[in-house]
């Protein structure tokens, strides 16, 4: 992105203002958490924060993410399918928090620096070495956190096996909440200290 600015391309967000990027899509069905659960934290975020929601996916994730976009309201935005990979990247690279199922866009906003929130069906309970586990897995950065059921819902063992949402449904809209709270909250710690050194170091230049 920051190439892309100094060779002079246009790079503009689709909103005005600070914002998240909600992407609810995934490639299989029992990684998809529900559209209400993800509209509530669009409205919370906005509510709470002043935060934007634009909400990402390709052609395939146009239906859904336009359900999400109108159960949010008017703060949200959707660009499912009306954007390039030049274009994503530039959303993800200027949003404040990312929210999203286990998949392609959470490498991405993890791999920016993005504070980057994952949900994913995989239980904690399984070993680390299974193909699935986001221990393995999960998308780079020291700012992503990874919600997952603890264990799996009958009958799947040992991870989960429907073909619908279904352990995934153990992590609640409580829970991501309250991980996007605490990085708002420790951004503002951080923010006070950083203007209470330069009060007590002074002007540099004296």
């Amino acid at each position: 992105m920051e190439q892309r600015k100094i060779r002079g391309e246009a790079i503009s967000a689709p909103v005005v203002g600070r914002y998240a990027v909600i992407s609810p899509g995934a490639t299989n069905p029992r990684r998809m958490w529900p559209i209400a659960r993800f509209a509530e934290i669009g409205r919370a975020v906005y509510q709470r924060y002043g935060l934007r929601t634009i909400v990402i996916g390709g052609p395939a994730d146009i239906g859904c993410c336009e359900a999400l976009s109108n159960a949010i309201g008017e703060s949200a935005l959707s660009m499912a399918g009306k954007t390039d990979s030049l274009q994503i990247l530039d959303i993800i690279a200027a949003a404040e928090i990312f929210l999203g199922n286990d998949s392609g866009p959470a490498h991405i906003a993890g791999g920016l620096g993005i504070f980057t929130v994952v949900i994913s069906p995989f239980p904690s309970s399984c070993t680390v070495d299974h193909p699935n586990s986001p221990t393995r897995f999960r998308p780079a950065g020291n700012r992503v956190q990874v919600l997952q059921p603890v264990a799996p819902v009958e009958p799947c063992s040992p991870m989960c096996q429907h073909d619908k949402a279904h352990c995934i449904l153990q992590v609640s809209s409580d829970q991501v909440l309250a991980s996007i709270s605490a990085e708002v909250n420790a951004n503002r710690v951080s923010a006070g200290e950083k203007m209470r050194d330069k009060s007590v170091c002074g002007d540099p230049t004296l």
